[in-house]
């Protein structure tokens, strides 16, 4: 099949840091790249520019308007305002590939219009709503199933998604770092502490990635290893201003701890050349075993070491190239942390194993991950 234009469809704001939005904007110039026309359809927020080629806004983000409703409200009606008008608006479209996070938006979308082929991207488990909604408008045109391309984001999903449709899933497709973070970059690694860093939010969806519980195992930790600095980067301020006030302050003085309330996307890859190891301290929860970080990738991009929270989903992902920790062992923390802290050999092995273990995610591999199915 010739592609000739790839919409990504997203009812929720954009542009945005946030690891959907940076996730599409990096698969959309991967497109772009290749020679195909594409264009991000999005809910709109301050920063969109009405006239880029880029995005074209189709429904104000509810959230920045005058609604004054709960923020899950809020969310759904500017999902099914989204969803409406996209259909509208192809209506008169020639043949496109329409790319989603939303199925019931992919759905729709071969159903109304027969020239579409819908890529569905599933990133966590569906709502029961959103099943029951999925397979009923499936069940209206089962002709138009051949259309539709299905792609999880673990191997756990891909099963659970196609035993609730009875669908063959078309494959599992991954997160990604942008090429140039795996350019070298300029340290003076002879004069330069061992800088353990995480680059994130504290809360992802709701849930707690345990930052505060980190800080403090990680005290007493920085008072033992006096070559060992702790940064955070890109935290919200009510949590920033909770872990500050935990931390001693000399600690604080001698910057042996810096935290960093925002991160500029542009700035990542700096932020992540000056990390020695890359701490992943999500706890082994039912949402954390379906998730697959963006973080882990660019950390290993950037040749960073990996030290992540065990669980089992992220032990298979991720395999012996990394070194994992029980959350619910303070001790264990410290014992990951003095084998990469006491052999700088181990430390500059494991930055290699990262970087070796990366270098299939790109968002090239993606695009043609999904064309190869067409």
């Amino acid at each position: 099949m010739k592609v000739r234009k790839i919409i990504f469809l997203l009812p929720l704001r954009f542009p945005t840091e946030k690891a959907y939005g940076v996730t599409t904007e990096g698969t959309f110039y991967s497109v772009r790249n290749m020679g195909i026309e594409a264009q991000i359809w999005c809910a709109s927020n301050h920063q969109t520019s009405f006239g880029s080629e880029i995005y074209r806004p189709i429904v104000k983000n509810f959230k920045e308007s005058n609604f004054r409703l709960k923020e899950k409200l809020s969310f759904q009606l500017m999902r099914f305002t989204f969803i409406c008008k996209t259909i509208k608006f192809l209506e008169n479209s020639p043949e496109i590939l329409a790319w989603t996070r939303d199925p019931i938006l992919a759905s729709l979308i071969l159903l109304m219009k027969r020239s579409t082929t819908s890529i569905l991207e599933i990133h966590h488990p569906l709502s029961v709503f959103d099943k029951f909604i999925f397979k009923a408008i499936l069940k209206l045109s089962p002709n138009s199933i051949p259309r539709l391309r299905i792609f999880a984001l673990t191997e756990r999903l891909k099963d659970e998604t196609s035993s609730f449709l009875n669908y063959k899933i078309s494959g599992v497709i991954h997160m990604a770092a942008p090429d140039y973070f795996r350019e070298a970059p300029i340290v003076n690694e002879s004069t330069k502490k061992i800088i353990l860093g995480y680059i994130g939010k504290g809360i992802s969806s709701g849930h707690d990635n345990q930052l505060v519980n980190l800080v403090q195992n990680m005290i007493p930790i920085l008072t033992e290893l006096p070559n060992l600095n702790l940064v955070l980067v890109g935290i919200e301020k009510p949590i920033k201003s909770q872990i500050e006030r935990l931390i001693p302050a000399k600690l604080l003085v001698d910057l042996r701890i810096r935290i960093e309330a925002h991160a500029d996307h542009r700035n990542v890859k700096s932020e992540l050349d000056k990390m020695d190891i890359g701490i992943l301290p999500y706890p082994p929860t039912s949402y954390n075993e379906y998730r697959f970080p963006i973080k882990l990738v660019e950390y290993g991009a950037t040749r960073t070491a990996l030290l992540i929270c065990k669980n089992d989903f992220l032990v298979s992902l991720v395999g012996d190239n990394a070194i994992y920790y029980d959350a619910n062992l303070p001790e264990s923390l410290r014992t990951a942390l003095l084998s990469y802290t006491n052999s700088r050999q181990m430390l500059e092995d494991f930055k290699q194993k990262s970087f070796d273990w990366s270098a299939p995610y790109t968002y090239s591999g993606r695009v043609n991950l999904v064309l190869g199915t067409l």
